[in-house]
This record gives structure tokens, sequence and C-alpha cells, in this order.
């Protein structure tokens, strides 16, 4: 029976070879997985004691957004599709617009419908009537949901469409790391048609891998895997797991990695984002990195191995 990448008591021999010592322990990838499970115990403590309440609390939580959270949070939204934005509130003097015009924000949304959305590795993006795009990083704490129509909006409610039927959206960002961004026209904006090829479109290539690789050969694999100029979407916990699967050592230089290596690490790259995609939470209360049960986080990828 096999078991998960936080939870596997028998390992197969990674190549990179075996750490050694207590030291080795400690500053290698099981120490690490031994803090995160402890502070995901901290994470259940507080739920259980009452101390995080509801989304808006789990902000105060920071884990930085993957692809799967990403798409997660880009659902809260998307059920307002084809409904049409009454006003907008937003606090234009907070740094999470930095680089924004909100008065053209709040004026090229109000009225229009939300017509689709999407995402771009950590970007979420969302396009109201035919030619105004708003785009959301989410940074460390930042999240979207939907708050009953006319809710009184909280401190951290950075950004507030009110909708003429139907919940409001909003934008929370407590600690100010994420990023609204907005423009106007019928062409695919700059910070979207500039970002990397998706690492499950047919565009990333395993040519594209091995050049990446080779112009990074002197780095470890595990910092060139979170590298969002090839890989985006891509952090931590994901890159553990398609290491993990691989068989490869996070510390392994990317140079150091032979043909047949590169080819598994091709397919478990598309393979992990595709698992990460297809489990995330239904019902909208336990997206990947957030979710209040320690065990679906330690376990929600399905095990390969035999």
């Amino acid at each position: 029976m096999c078991e998960s990448i936080l939870t596997s008591n028998s390992p197969p021999a990674p190549i990179g070879g075996a750490p050694e010592g207590r030291g080795a322990f400690r500053s290698g990838k099981y120490f690490r997985t031994f803090q995160y499970a402890l502070f995901l115990l901290r994470v259940q403590a507080f739920l259980e004691a009452g101390l995080l309440e509801n989304r808006r609390d789990m902000g105060e939580v920071s884990v930085m957004p993957e692809l799967a959270e990403a798409e997660y949070y880009r659902k809260q939204w998307s059920v307002s599709e084809g409904r049409r934005v009454e006003r907008v509130q937003l606090h234009e003097e907070k740094r999470v617009f930095r680089g924004t015009d909100t008065e053209a924000l709040a004026r090229g949304l109000s009225g229009a419908r939300l017509a689709r959305s999407g995402t771009c590795g950590k970007l979420i993006y969302f396009v109201f009537g035919e030619r105004h795009w708003l785009g959301v990083h989410l940074g460390m704490t930042g999240k979207l949901f939907q708050e009953r129509r006319g809710f009184h909006r909280h401190a951290h409610d950075h950004l507030v469409l009110r909708m003429e039927e139907g919940p409001d959206l909003v934008f929370s960002d407590p600690r100010l790391f994420g990023r609204v961004r907005y423009a106007e026209g019928e062409s695919v904006p700059d910070w979207i048609s500039g970002l990397p090829p998706e690492i499950l479109s047919s565009e990333f290539t395993e040519e594209k891998l091995n050049r990446f690789l080779d112009r990074r050969s002197k780095s470890p694999i595990k910092a060139v895997l979170l590298m969002q100029e090839r890989f985006p979407g891509i952090g931590n916990w994901m890159a553990d797991e398609v290491l993990w699967r691989s068989r490869i050592r996070p510390e392994v230089a990317a140079g150091g990695i032979g043909p047949r290596k590169r080819v598994e690490l091709y397919d478990t790259l598309k393979e992990v984002c595709s698992d990460a995609l297809r489990v995330i939470g239904t019902d909208w209360s336990d997206p990947p990195g957030r979710a209040p049960r320690v065990v679906k986080i330690l376990r929600w990828f399905p095990c390969r191995r035999a």
C-alpha cells in the first residue's frame, strides 16, 4: 500500500544520494515536511477552538497561492457570469492597486456584465462586457469570495463589486501582498499575453523544459521549478509533489538530471497540475493549502505507487 509525499514511511531512493545523520535530516525534505505538518496541526487547533471561524479569518494563515488555488478562487466569482455590476467600491490608496488607474476601473466595470473568466498560472482574470479586463494576484492572504447583497464592507475588502442581482463579489487582502490590475480594449492585455505558456498547454514542450534546465544547470531543481517565468502556478507543495513522484531530490542541480529523468519530470509536471485542478474542493470550503482539515491537506493527491 503506497502513501503520499507527506505520509510515506518508506520513500523510494531518489537520485542525488541519500541524506546521512541528524544534520541532514534537519536540513532536508523530511524535516521541512515535519515543520509543515506541525503548522497544519496548529491551524486545525485554531479551527477547533473557534479562533478561525470563516474564510475571512483563514486569510490570516499565509500560504502563497498556486495553480489549483487560483482556479478555486476564480470559481468564487465565476458563478456570477452574466450578471451586471451595479457599482464599484474600492480603496484606491491601497498598494494592491499599484500601477492601476482605479478611476478607469470603477468607471469601466460599473454597468458591465461579467462575461467570462480564466487563470494563467497564479493570475486570475475576469472579462466584463467585451473590453474590460480585471486581473487579480492573490499574494499571501488575498482571496475572492461572495457576500450577501448589500453587506457591510470590512476594512480589508479592498475591491467590492455590488451586483444588480445575486451576491456581491469581494476581493479581500489583509496584508496587501496581492495586486489588482485593469485594462480596457478588445485585445488581451500584455499582463496576460506576456505570461509563459501554461504547463498543461501544448505550448509547454519537452524541448522548452530542457532548454530552461540547461540555462539553470547549476541551480537546485526545486528552486528552478519555482521560477514562474517557465513554470507558472507551481509553488512549494506542487514542486515537492512533482519531485517526489519523479524520485528526484530537491537539491540536485538541474543540469545533473539526465535525459530519461527529464522525460519523467516533464510527464509528472503535467500529471500533478492535472491532478491539482481535478481535486479542488467542489463545495467551495476547502481550497488546497487552506483546507481546515489536516488529513485532507496531507493526502489530497491520488497516490500512484504500489
